[in-house]
């Protein structure tokens, strides 16, 4: 896969945002005559808690989604403020939206899965209450659909950070189609799908066959249960749903823990199940390790992730690790007193020396130009094709 804008020099980010702007022309005229069956019923559940700024504009995206043969269950888990109140007028003006209460705060997981068992959905998707869909999400993820007869499809999320810059991962023409073990490698290596619920649509069957929880990392766990599950998994480049990025620090790092602990299963599953050793679950612990080193906060804190860490990376036995690994995987589980120091010191001037030395000044122009150029196909995307109305792709 080749490196996104940020990693390529200046003439080849121009190429590659050319070759953005052709694509998105490309893929409008092809999909005109492809309308999905309108019979076809789109469940999109969405918990809510506290999100008072953020709900109306996602349901409203909703709302104007240019397929309409969708319904949308609104789980509020005891919100506090003003969400209750909000999603009531989206449900009193269109029947089309439910809206349930859960007896007590129980988190996503909970909420989903009530949605879940409300849903009457050919196809079921799940939405966060603080992102929005652009205008095309339904109706492209079904044409995808029909195009691959796959039982989850997803797409590409573009991310919204709260400045107004924007930008994607994947390039945009990529269209794929997957196996269950494809996929399961693709979202160990980072690499096309990510481990959350909220880009793509699966089959019903897919859905009610397995009970999401409440837990650190859910959406991940939920995910990698509904790939199993599935024959195929087709992915598109389209970015149709946008994807709130907070600027929030890390709460504590200890998420950062559970994060790499589903990392763990999920390699651990790869390798007893489908024979595949990752390649870089070692290095990704190394480099969750080397940052809580780092860890500036309750000393307690910082002792009990660097603990957790060390203990999730000693029971990853028989995974592929260079040279290099092996020795700082055998230093920080014998020695790792003497490692957390060493890593301390050696990170807080490797990071003093690249900060001083980087120039992010390219990464930027690439960001400026790449909205741009977005912004000018939602403005003008009605001259390439009148069957739909693109222009609200991102919006």
């Amino acid at each position: 896969m080749p490196s996104i804008g940020f990693f390529l020099s200046a003439r080849d980010r121009q190429i590659q945002l050319q070759q953005i702007e052709q694509t998105y022309i490309q893929n409008y005229k092809e999909k005109k005559n492809m309308l999905p069956n309108q019979n076809t019923l789109i469940s999109l559940i969405i918990p809510v808690y506290n999100v008072e700024k953020h709900i109306e504009r996602c349901l409203r995206s909703i709302q104007e989604q240019s397929y309409t043969n969708f319904e949308v269950i609104l789980v509020d888990d005891c919100s506090t403020d003003h969400s209750y109140t909000i999603c009531q007028k989206f449900v009193s003006k269109d029947k089309r939206f439910r809206i349930i209460q859960m007896p007590r705060n129980s988190g996503a997981g909970d909420a989903r899965r009530k949605g879940v068992q409300m849903a009457q959905g050919d196809f079921i998707g799940f939405v966060d209450s603080d992102d929005w869909l652009g205008h095309n999400f339904i109706l492209f993820l079904l044409q995808l659909q029909q195009e691959t007869h796959a039982d989850i499809v997803s797409c590409q999320a573009l991310h919204c950070k709260q400045d107004g810059d924007i930008f994607v991962n994947f390039p945009i023409n990529l269209k794929q189609t997957y196996s269950p073990r494809e996929a399961l490698i693709l979202l160990e290596q980072e690499n096309i799908l990510y481990p959350v619920l909220w880009d793509k649509l699966y089959k019903r069957e897919i859905v009610l066959s397995e009970k999401i929880q409440t837990r650190s990392c859910e959406d991940g766990y939920a995910l990698v249960d509904y790939i199993e599950r599935a024959q195929k998994i087709a992915f598109t480049g389209l970015p149709l749903y946008h994807y709130n990025k907070s600027e929030n620090s890390l709460s504590g790092s200890v998420s950062r823990v559970e994060h790499f602990k589903f990392y763990c299963h999920l390699a651990l599953l790869l390798q007893n199940k489908y024979g595949y050793n990752s390649s870089r679950i070692i290095r990704t612990g190394l480099n969750h390790l080397h940052a809580a080193c780092c860890f500036r906060y309750n000393r307690k804190a910082r002792a009990y992730i660097i603990s957790q860490l060390i203990e999730l990376i000693g029971e990853l036995k028989g995974m592929k690790t260079s040279c290099t690994e092996k020795l700082q995987r055998h230093l920080a589980l014998h020695y790792t007193a003497f490692y957390t120091v060493y890593y301390k010191n050696y990170m807080r001037i490797f990071h003093k020396r690249a900060y001083r030395n980087n120039s992010y000044s390219g990464c930027n122009e690439y960001r400026i130009r790449l909205k741009e150029i977005v912004q000018n196909i939602n403005q003008n995307s009605a001259t390439y094709d009148e069957t739909f109305d693109y222009h609200n792709l991102f919006e």
